[in-house]
């Protein structure tokens, strides 16, 4: 329980110090919230038998593992599968570890989060508020449909900046790791 602790605590610091403006050369540094980032990456990423679909993700590991690239490449194996799978069968393909896998996930899954935050008026904040059921629950269990939420929380800002081509390329990218995100990015539109 302790380590979920630490992450929490340095960011109700951040959070506290981004209130008062005697910190602003901290609180407004790059290097700080890359190096966050990463953290939450590896955080994420390197947990082991953690979450709700450890196991199915595990098993889905091992099944799709086992797929050769040209067996993908060729079709064949496409009555096999759900579409929505594509994308998650390249990544499992391309990690051949359930680590790498896990990183990968998790990669999509903060990334996009952290870029949300950083728009915000107070990023900081934002991240702590959604530290204890959006990182701890969500990102820490089913991890698709995390990266997909994530991405859908990009596509809101590409939606609010105009940029309907980066929106249309990750609502496609997001719709093949996992169905849930036809729903979300049907929202938008």
């Amino acid at each position: 329980m302790i380590p979920y602790f630490i992450p929490f605590i340095f960011l109700t610091i951040l959070t506290s110090l981004e209130f008062t403006k005697r910190f602003d050369f901290l609180i407004k540094n790059r290097f700080l919230y890359f190096l966050l980032s990463l953290l939450f990456i590896f955080f994420i990423g390197f947990r082991y038998q953690i979450g709700c679909d450890w196991d199915q993700y595990k098993g889905m590991f091992e099944k799709y593992n086992s797929i050769g690239l040209v067996e993908i490449i060729k079709g064949n194996f496409f009555s096999k599968i759900k579409l929505q799978e594509l994308g998650h069968i390249l990544i499992t393909y391309i990690s051949q570890n359930i680590y790498i896998l896990n990183l990968i996930y998790s990669t999509l899954f903060t990334v996009p989060l952290f870029y949300f935050c950083s728009q915000l008026k107070r990023k900081y904040f934002s991240l702590l508020i959604s530290y204890p059921y959006y990182i701890i629950v969500v990102g820490m269990g089913p991890i698709r449909q995390a990266a997909c939420v994530s991405l859908f929380m990009l596509s809101i800002l590409l939606i609010s900046k105009r940029r309907y081509y980066k929106y249309i390329f990750f609502t496609i990218f997001s719709a093949f790791l996992h169905q849930s995100s036809i729903l979300f990015n049907s929202i938008i539109l």
